[in-house]
């Protein structure tokens, strides 16, 4: 998982790290520990935050199995909880780049 080579750095401007999965808990749980992420993978059982964060991909209709899968991307919180970056592409064989998003949150972590 790309985000695992990044969680050192943006641990070193002071920003948590967390990913959230439509998956169960179960799942996520085994899939943390086969790639020993360094940062906690959450389940969005009901998907009200994938939901919340407009990343829904709308592809697959409620009753479909891959009903509340989100589009890849990052969501940036800054401390007062507003978003301050979103980056959401609309396939799995894209990903934003980390990089490119480090950069971007330094410059809020900075200001």
């Amino acid at each position: 998982m790309q985000l695992s080579g990044f969680v050192e750095q943006f641990d070193a401007i002071g920003v948590n790290v967390v990913a959230i999965s439509y998956d169960s808990h179960v799942k996520n749980k085994t899939f943390s520990d086969k790639q020993q992420l360094k940062f906690p993978l959450l389940s969005d059982h009901n998907n009200a935050t994938i939901i919340g964060f407009n990343i829904l991909n709308n592809d697959y209709k409620p009753g479909d199995r891959a009903f509340g899968i989100p589009h890849p991307g990052v969501v940036f919180l800054t401390p007062d909880d507003t978003i301050g970056l979103k980056r959401a592409v609309p396939s799995y064989r894209q990903r934003p780049e980390f990089a490119e998003i480090l950069a971007a949150v330094k410059q809020y972590t900075q200001s």
